[in-house]
This record gives structure tokens, sequence and C-alpha cells, in this order.
């Protein structure tokens, strides 16, 4: 797979990115039936507080949840309907090329003609973490209530099977990052050099993480990122130039440096060199 490497906009060192609304698109082959009562009836059962300040069938619903006396602790979500055909496909190629876990997503949305665009009206003083969980709860609500085709997360570059998004809350092993972390990969035109990086933390205000490649297996490899990917969230933008991570033997220790990402969109990343080019 051949990608434009070192595309997108320039951040200068010490210049601190800009934190986008989160957006995540769910696909329908039918109008939802969206009501506002069993919406509010869905919210209650997964987050606290909920209400829905505005409410449209046809234009933009927003509605809010969390603790009500804290607005650190509050977030609140738009909701957007627009019509979906096959001219738009093109859009989402990138997408179709990094869900792993979907590789036949494209045949399910081009059957598509409705999209609910889902984002939240992003406040720096929501602790990411906390930002994550209303925002998984409350895409589990909707998804729960009034079904769908797909859930696409812009900001991974991924579509889900609604199904499985449901059941990444479930024990014994649930995924408190599903959809919200992607790990892609590219295979760079006319060389046997790899690249795999990972998706999703830097719309949280975290760092992603890459390694450059050529002879190891993509799956250790794309384990060692999701590994990181996961000790950054949950402790924070904590990993330093010189600091190391375990290679794929106990043994093994990776040294880490912030760099400028390889692949677009243009980031500040972890860069993991590999004991071969230490």
């Amino acid at each position: 797979m051949e990608e434009k490497a070192n595309g997108g906009k320039a951040v200068a060192d010490g210049q601190k990115e800009e934190i986008p609304p989160y957006v995540i698109e769910l696909f329908f082959e039918k109008k939802p039936d969206l009501n506002k009562d069993s919406l509010l009836e869905a919210l209650k059962k997964y987050t606290s507080n909920p209400e829905i300040d505005t409410f449209s069938e046809t234009e933009k619903t927003v509605l809010s949840a969390g603790d009500s006396g804290n607005p650190s602790k509050r977030i609140k979500i738009n909701i957007e309907q627009r019509s979906f055909d096959r001219e738009g496909l093109l859009e989402y190629a990138s997408s179709f090329r990094q869900s792993w876990n979907w590789r036949t997503a494209k045949e399910t949305i081009q059957n598509c003609n409705m999209i609910i665009r889902i984002s939240d009206e992003y406040s720096a003083k929501i602790p990411y973490n906390l930002r994550v969980d209303l925002l998984r709860n409350i895409l589990r609500a909707i998804v729960e209530k009034i079904g769908c085709s797909a859930v696409h997360f812009q900001m991974t570059q991924q579509f889900t099977k609604p199904e499985n998004y449901v059941y990444s809350f479930c024990d014994p092993s649930p995924d408190k990052l599903f959809g919200f972390i992607n790990v892609r990969f590219f295979k760079i035109h006319d060389s046997d050099d790899m690249v795999m990086d990972t998706l999703g933390l830097n719309a949280l205000g975290l760092n992603d993480v890459q390694c450059s490649f050529k002879r190891y297996n993509p799956k250790d490899i794309s384990n060692i990122l999701y590994n990181t990917a996961y000790y950054l969230f949950d402790s924070g933008n904590i990993i330093i130039d010189g600091d190391t991570v375990q290679g794929l033997k106990r043994t093994d220790k990776w040294v880490c440096k912030k760099e400028t990402s390889l692949v677009a969109p243009k980031r500040k990343v972890i860069d993991i060199a590999p004991g071969l080019y230490k």
C-alpha cells in the first residue's frame, strides 16, 4: 500500500496542537427512527444527567451528559443527519483500507443512503479520559436504540460493525478504546520499508506512536504500538526522548523519540526505533 508521507499541516516545535471536535458517523440503509423520548431513555441507561437541549428529526439535535454541576465533567454533543450516496465513497477510501477488523466494510457502506454525524463541542476543561468515556457511552446508547449498518470513527480512519462496538463493553475483557485507537499499516512504494502508526491519541491531545521497519512481522509491531498507545492513554504524555519500550523479546529495549509523523495527518508522534536500527 502506498501512501504519501509528510502530508498535512505542519506543527511547530513547542506549539500546542489544536484539539478538534471528535466526530463519529453512523451509516444507515434507511432513515432511522430518531425519537426524543426514546433517545433520552437510552441515554439515561448509560450516562448521568442526560438532557436533550434541542431536538430535530431532520436537522440538528443537541444533547449533554455528565455532572450537571461541573463543566469539566459534562459534555455537549451535536447530532446531525445528511444524505449519502455512492459518489461519497471516495471520501472514505483511507478508512476502507485501514479497517482491519472489517475488510468488506465498503460492501455495506455502498448500500447506505443516510448518515448521522455525532460530534462533541470540545472543552479543554474535560479530561481526555473522561471525554472518551462519555463519548463511548453516548454512542453506545444511540447505537443500541436506533441501530445502524456501520459505525465510522473519522478520527481513527476505521469502520466497525455496530454489534462489535456494543460487544466491546462486555466482560470478560471490555476494550475502553475500541474504535478510538487504530493501528495503520503502510508499505512504502518501491522499497522494502514499512511504516505503522497509531491514529486516535492525537485527537485527544496525546502523542500517537509510529514505527518504521523492514524485516519484522507487522502483527508483532502492531502489538507493540497498541500496548504503547494504551500506556500513554492511561499515563498521559510521559514518554520523553531516550525512554525505551519493550520490543519483541523481554530483553529488547527500543528507543523512543518525539518526531514529526511520516504519514499524514502531520502531527507530533513518539517514534519507536526497532533494535535493528539502534
